[in-house]
């Protein structure tokens, strides 16, 4: 399984601090155990999951075999809408 991320997700993570992505680096390759993966949940009524690192949240799906990336960013309450 490959792990791809979006342009989007690219740009986010590009805006953040360099200690932020050095936390999010290695949690985002260690998606590749999946499922054997640590703080992620699905999300409710979505067909994209979690990881939480921190205080930041990386929001991934799986799509034809591949697992993608789609957003990075500071939990907050608009998080998730």
């Amino acid at each position: 399984m490959e792990i791809i991320i979006t342009n989007h997700a690219q740009r986010q993570l590009k805006k953040l601090s360099e200690q932020a992505r050095q936390e999010l680096r290695p949690a985002i390759l260690k998606l590749s155990d999946w499922p054997e993966v640590e703080n992620v949940k699905k999300l409710k009524g979505r067909p994209d999951y979690r990881l939480r690192v921190g205080r930041y949240r990386v929001i991934f799906e799986f799509f034809e075999g591949d697992m993608h990336v789609t957003q990075i960013v500071l939990r907050d309450d608009s998080t998730y809408t």
